[in-house]
């Protein structure tokens, strides 16, 4: 079954994209990412799909519009210009991107998300 046979991909719906490793780190071959969609409470995971929760907290969010080849480099500036200077430090928890509704604009190629640190103070 497909999202659309699940009525999940709406107009109004939420997608993230978890890292769960970081590629100056580790070797990019081996970096794990899922893609994700929010899904409506009450929502019955079956073995096709796997359910998870995000743990809530603080993030520092960054918006995010340009062609997908940029984002590494949003990324290394969200880490190297904003959170030197914010009295945070990142956590245990992963990093995002989280997507809302149509975020890819196919006439400019650009893509639009909120780039999602999250932090605890110093």
């Amino acid at each position: 079954m497909g999202e659309r046979a699940r009525d999940l991909w709406t107009p109004d719906r939420i997608c993230l994209g978890i890292a769960h490793d970081n590629p100056k780190v580790t070797d990019p071959s081996k970096c794990r990412h899922d893609a994700s969609i929010v899904i409506p409470d009450g929502f019955k995971a079956d073995g096709e799909v796997n359910v998870t929760d995000i743990a809530g907290g603080k993030y520092a969010a960054s918006l995010f519009v340009d062609e997908a080849s940029t984002i590494g480099a949003a990324w290394d500036r969200l880490f190297a210009e904003w959170l030197p200077q914010s009295g945070y430090q990142p956590d245990h928890r992963p990093c995002f991107e989280l997507y809302q509704g149509e975020f890819h604009d196919p006439k400019t190629n650009t893509y639009r998300c909120e780039l999602c640190l999250p932090v605890r103070p110093l």
